[in-house]
């Protein structure tokens, strides 16, 4: 299961999920592929910075095109 969304900050969510769902969970990293500034998440912890922008991300990679 992959996890993404401003949830993701939540202490202890990946390995909670993952234990009580018995299947493996992690953060998806929708920067795996990108080089980028750290310092564009500002304060905001890196991990948690890339999950909540997966969807922006994503668009931005194909263009911004929806369909």
């Amino acid at each position: 299961v992959y996890l993404s969304g401003g949830s993701v900050g939540i202490p202890f969510l990946v390995d909670s999920l993952s234990n009580g769902l018995g299947v493996p969970c992690e953060l998806i990293d929708p920067f795996a592929n990108i080089a980028f500034d750290p310092a564009i998440f500002g304060e905001l912890p890196i991990e948690t910075g890339k999950a909540i922008y997966t969807i922006a991300t994503g668009l931005a990679r194909r263009g911004g095109e929806l369909l």
